[in-house]
């Protein structure tokens, strides 16, 4: 989903919860991320002991939830899956965690946490460097003046990767209006694109190859891509690729 459209989730999510209404969340871990909700139970597959961290405090978050007109404690309940996470980090957070559960039964204790991260950044020792930051700051066969070579370790040290890449999608009218001035080729300056900010979803390489191959997106000039097919988005779902083929009206917009 774009930036937008997750605001304006969020939006629904908080008026049905304000209002006592049926209110169930699927989500990624996008929102442990200061996402302010208020659930009164929470349900978290394997990950590690910071992301359980995080899923507890969107559980009776602000300390208002009552039963039978007595305060009560929200329920977090960590369950297992048929599938483990993806490789990587998200994976070993979750054998790390697993590895410990036993030790540690609350998963929230000063003394749990600690011994999270002393394994999980342990086991992690492999990626420490794994963008090779370190070597031009310590080439022991140069002379001593010569050893920091600062711009290829600055080339290198990216504290966020940018590893996806922007498509603007039609969420709604202003965002369309800025697809069609991207379809018709119109110039685009720093206010277009300010304005596009809201309307775009990251995507990674694999996604971006299929998108291209079921022609749903197309490039500006100025380097942005976008949908070309509305169908490719939903108000559900958010991006996918179930469509194909570009939009022919798009054309006549």
């Amino acid at each position: 989903m774009c930036a937008q459209h997750r605001r304006d989730k969020l939006e629904e999510i908080r008026a049905r919860l304000k209002a006592a209404e049926p209110c169930r969340l699927i989500s990624t871990q996008l929102i442990e991320a200061g996402v302010d909700v208020d659930f009164p139970a929470v349900y978290r597959a394997p990950a590690g002991f910071d992301s359980y961290a995080q899923t507890a405090g969107r559980c009776n978050r602000e300390g208002l939830l009552q039963i039978d007109g007595k305060p009560a404690l929200g329920r977090v309940y960590l369950f297992d899956t048929e599938t483990p996470p993806p490789p990587g980090l998200l994976r070993a957070a979750a054998q790390s965690a697993r590895e410990l559960i036993g030790e540690h039964p609350d998963p929230l204790a000063p003394q749990a946490v600690e011994a999270y991260f002393r394994l999980f950044y342990w086991t992690q020792q492999h990626r420490w460097d794994h963008n090779d930051v370190l070597p031009p700051l310590t080439d022991d066969l140069r002379h001593p003046e010569l050893q920091l070579r600062f711009r290829t370790a600055a080339a290198r040290y990216q504290i966020i990767r940018d590893e996806q890449t922007s498509i603007l999608v039609p969420y709604n009218k202003e965002a369309r209006t800025i697809r069609d001035q991207l379809a018709r080729g119109d110039p685009v300056d720093f206010a277009i694109l300010r304005k596009a900010q809201r309307y775009l979803v990251g995507v990674r390489d694999n996604w971006v190859a299929k998108l291209m191959g079921n022609q749903l997106i197309s490039q500006h000039d100025c380097g942005l891509w976008w949908l070309t097919n509305e169908g490719a988005y939903s108000a559900e779902r958010g991006l996918s690729l179930e469509s194909a083929g570009f939009d022919p009206a798009i054309l006549f917009a």
